[in-house]
């Protein structure tokens, strides 16, 4: 069988074109440049992009899955309307692609964030609305596309895939979790804001991705999730895994916020995007402690790992490959 990918180089791509090689897949890649994420793999690159409709259609051209994890992701703003154009418009274009290439199933990498903000009680699950009108450029975008597949009907079978907070090996870029673990380690972050956020290892993402390759009657949504911890409480499991001393200290949520026009400030002028943005902040005080993935949990055979063990096989990748130093 012949796969199609987009955002192979990405914090869940490049784990998974892996294994899709790994197990006989024979796969093909859009590719905007050359990525030290993919050296050296056994796979077909079509140089292009994902707004290019005839790059779309060579892509697609034999292949019966298209795996579409390629976005872009913000948590300050919409880059001028950048967010839309790749994440809702460059999802249509790649269905309408898949469309006359014939491709039998499109797996959709959405995000927990496509769904509305979660009532801290209740149960967040598939049944849960989405975000359609969300004030976050990325989260509205990433909402719309998901709306945009599961409501069209076509001969295409569509599976959306929406994992949680992703962190785990392979993330060469790094992704925004990845840079947090990485500052954390290094002594960068010394204060902590309120609240945190449901953590998912990408193998167990992956893993589960794989069997919605050929899975009988798939529903069109499953959440992944893991485990739930504040900042602080990943904080305490890094050291634990570490023994380097973490921050202790959480400050308000309403002195971050007077402080974020300085936090901007000071990235601009190291040419650093900041990690802590009134979006990241409101993510975090909104992240749901109760999300349930019992339907991938028994249909996708989805088993999250515990999260020290992620947190330890992290920080040894990070080593390895110099992001520690």
């Amino acid at each position: 069988m012949q796969i199609a990918v987009t955002g192979a180089s990405g914090r869940i791509g490049n784990v998974l074109v892996r294994e899709l090689i790994n197990q006989g897949y024979r796969v093909r890649i859009l590719q905007r440049r050359p990525h030290p994420a993919l050296e050296n793999l056994d796979l077909k690159r079509i140089n292009g992009d994902l707004l290019d409709a005839s790059c779309l259609d060579r892509l697609l051209e034999g292949c019966q899955v298209v795996f579409h994890l390629a976005a872009r992701v913000s948590i300050h703003g919409g880059h001028h309307g950048e967010v839309e154009r790749i994440n809702l418009d460059g999802t249509r274009m790649l269905f309408e692609a898949a469309l006359r290439q014939g491709i039998e199933r499109f797996i959709h990498f959405a995000s927990i964030h496509a769904f509305a903000p979660a009532d801290q009680v209740k149960s967040l699950d598939e049944d849960w609305p989405l975000g359609l009108h969300s004030p976050v450029a990325y989260n509205r975008s990433k909402a719309r596309a998901l709306h945009h597949l599961i409501e069209k009907k076509t001969p295409i079978q569509v599976i959306g895939l929406c994992p949680t907070a992703v962190i785990g090996p392979g993330d060469y870029a790094p992704s925004y979790t990845g840079q947090m673990l990485i500052k954390l380690h290094q002594g960068k972050i010394p204060l902590l804001v309120p609240g945190g956020y449901d953590w998912v290892d990408v193998r167990d993402v992956v893993a589960a991705s794989m069997k919605a390759i050929h899975l009988k009657n798939p529903k069109q949504l499953y959440l992944l999730s893991g485990h739930y911890a504040t900042l602080l409480q990943l904080c305490r499991e890094i050291e634990n895994c570490t023994g380097r001393r973490m921050p202790i200290t959480v400050i308000p949520g309403w002195l971050v916020k007077l402080g974020l026009p300085f936090v901007a400030a000071y990235a601009s002028l190291t040419g650093n995007e900041p990690l802590y943005t009134l979006e990241a902040l409101q993510a975090l005080e909104e992240g749901s402690r109760n999300i349930s993935s019992a339907r991938a949990s028994n249909e996708l055979g989805f088993h999250p790992r515990p999260l020290r063990q992620t947190l330890i096989e992290s920080y040894q990748w990070f080593n390895q490959h110099g992001y520690l130093h």
